[in-house]
Formats: structure tokens, C-alpha cells, sequence
């Protein structure tokens, strides 16, 4: 979202892309920013196991991308004994 880029930015010194609404790899192809970007390169930090959609497309358009497995999503099992307990 917006304030993670705002953050990213902040630490790394460079242009971050986010779309002002939406979220995922469809709002961020429709960006204008994202349709003409031949000969550019272009960072993704996904999730281990992320799409390809996003990577492949802007690949199409002509960018030079780099995908980085940044983080890892993890099904956490849940305590239902608790949450019944719950008003």
C-alpha cells in the first residue's frame, strides 16, 4: 500500500511505485507509469511464492525485471478453543 512505499522510499532513497487505489499486480499494470518501460529496470519484492503475472508483463513491455523473494507467507494455526471464548 501507500505508506509502505512512502516508507521504502524513505529508506532506500529512490522512486517507489504503489497505486493510489486498488492493490496487486492488476492495479499496478494499470498505473500509467508501468506502460512504457522499455529498456528500464525494475525491482519487485514479492512473496516466495509470488505470481508471475506482474513479472511477466512488464517483462512483454520491455523492462528488464528482477523479482526478490522478500517474505514468506505462513498459514498460522489458530486456537478456535479461544476464539470461542470470545463475546
Amino acid at each position: 500500500g501507500m505508506s509502505s512505499a512512502k516508507r521504502l522510499a524513505k529508506l532506500v532513497g529512490q522512486q517507489i511505485v504503489a497505486p493510489s487505489s486498488g492493490s496487486g499486480s492488476q492495479a499496478l499494470l494499470d498505473m500509467p507509469i508501468l506502460q512504457e518501460v522499455v529498456g528500464q529496470r525494475i525491482l519487485i519484492l514479492r512473496g516466495e511464492e509470488g505470481r508471475n503475472l506482474l513479472p511477466d508483463v512488464l517483462a512483454e513491455r520491455g523492462a528488464l525485471v528482477t523479482c526478490i523473494g522478500a517474505y514468506r507467507r505462513v498459514e498460522l494455526p489458530l486456537n478456535w478453543q479461544c476464539l470461542a471464548k470470545q463475546p
